[in-house]
């Protein structure tokens, strides 16, 4: 339980990390073939750019590699193991190392940069194609491709952990069998670890009394109501778009009351909450929608399944592809409902905190939420420790997914394209000056 909830703490704080403004985005599928739902006429099928696409967000992303990344992990792991007798140059950049660090062997360097890595939140974005060469000469040049260079090769804060118990368990080793080492137990029950204590057993309850509002306060699928009779000029697009984002806007702030604790931070705390995140809640419901399309199509609502083709037209084609890789990559998660009810509550207790009166509640409704995520990943996936952090890490492309496409409507509703409700464009407008706030306090 512990390395469980020490990977998810690891992926929350590369989700807190801050976005750049032009952040590195994902690939599109490869082979992607939309189908005719909402092909424009006469227009010729669109391909992807790129044949390899979970390949790339891979690379960037270290939580979700591929099998044979950590098959070839995991075999470096074994070959480099202390005692194993092969050349001890760092696994990340080749350079000399000094010791076994992390669960690989590494230089100094690359184990400091590791150890910063994770102890707080990072905001490394590769400025090329998450392809950077890290050797000892240009270890420096990438932060985000060193990062990933490391959890490439296997370095993980739970291995520095077990090894300083390792070395402690054989200091203090005695000559003497213990009572357990001789099969006796002094309390004549079962061990201590598979015994449920009252702190799990109040936890999973807790964990289903969250599940449980979540699951009752559930949004419900809006029709769109596009007209598909008139041309999909980008007007029209956009203002179908908006016009379902204003409608699901107030059925996101019902729901938000529901989320267990919520309603007992300041109101002034709960606005400023759904201000920060609204955007990047309706684009995790826009992901969870397209998973029925094995997460290659996006359905904005039952009645506008948007093909590549409509992106471009709206403008939105760069926001658009790093949500349907995120989708894509769900689908392969195999994403459980309770997964999806709980990454939603996730997204709104880790949004912008900076100016909340009430912080200390809002972090114990965060760490209830996460020991959720935890409890629900155990059920479903007791054997894969990457499940949680790769979950948390797929926030972070709808968090720069959703910056974008707030300064996009920014500037559409300063150009007068589209016409937007009064609680949308106040939305707009708080993000805008939360925006402004920030390169103030910067300069």
């Amino acid at each position: 339980m512990n390395e469980y909830s020490d990977r998810v703490r690891e992926g929350l704080d590369r989700v807190n990390g801050k976005m750049e403004e032009n952040p590195c985005m994902m690939s599109p599928a490869a082979g992607y073939m939309p189908s005719h739902s909402m092909m424009p006429p006469g227009q010729p099928v669109a391909q992807s750019p790129t044949s390899t696409t979970m390949d790339n967000m891979d690379r960037f992303h270290p939580a979700l590699l591929s099998p044979h990344f950590l098959a070839d992990s995991r075999r470096m792991k074994l070959e480099s193991s202390p005692g194993g007798g092969v050349n001890k140059l760092c696994q990340v950049c080749s350079d000399n190392a000094s010791g076994f660090h992390y669960g690989v062997w590494s230089c100094e360097g690359c184990k400091a940069f590791f150890k910063r890595s994770i102890q707080g939140p990072v905001d490394y974005v590769c400025p090329a194609t998450n392809t950077c060469t890290i050797d000892k000469h240009r270890r420096k040049s990438c932060q985000a491709c060193r990062l990933r260079k490391c959890y490439e090769v296997g370095m993980n804060k739970g291995s520095q952990r077990k090894e300083r118990k390792s070395t402690l368990a054989g200091q203090n080793k005695s000559p003497k069998r213990s009572r357990s080492d001789s099969g006796e137990n002094p309390l004549g029950q079962g061990s201590v670890d598979s015994a449920p204590t009252p702190a799990k057993n109040s936890r999973k309850s807790r964990t289903s009394l969250i599940l449980e509002a979540l699951g009752k306060a559930e949004m419900p699928r809006l029709e769109s109501f596009h007209n598909h009779n008139l041309p999909p000029t980008k007007a029209h697009l956009l203002t179908s778009f908006v016009n379902l984002a204003e409608k699901e806007l107030v059925n996101l702030i019902n729901w938000a009351k529901n989320v267990p604790g919520y309603s007992e931070l300041s109101l002034g705390d709960q606005v400023h909450l759904i201000e920060c995140c609204w955007m990047e809640l309706l684009f995790l419901n826009i992901v969870f929608r397209s998973l029925e399309h094995g997460g290659r199509r996006l359905v904005i609502a039952p009645d506008l399944v948007l093909e590549r083709p409509y992106w471009s037209i709206m403008g939105m084609s760069e926001v658009f592809e790093q949500l349907v890789a995120v989708s894509e990559q769900l689908v392969q998660y195999s994403l459980h409902k309770e997964e999806h009810l709980l990454l939603q509550a996730t997204i709104l207790a880790n949004a912008e905190v900076r100016k909340l009166s009430s912080y200390s509640k809002l972090y114990e409704i965060r760490q209830n939420i996460l020991d959720g995520i935890v409890d629900i990943a155990q059920k479903y996936h007791p054997d894969n420790l990457r499940h949680v952090p790769s979950l948390l890490l797929l926030l972070t492309h709808i968090r720069q997914a959703s910056e974008r496409a707030v300064v996009y409507f920014q500037s559409i509703k300063r150009d007068g394209v589209v016409t937007f409700c009064a609680l949308l464009s106040e939305m707009l407008d708080a993000q805008s000056d939360e925006k402004n706030n920030k390169h103030q306090n910067c300069a």
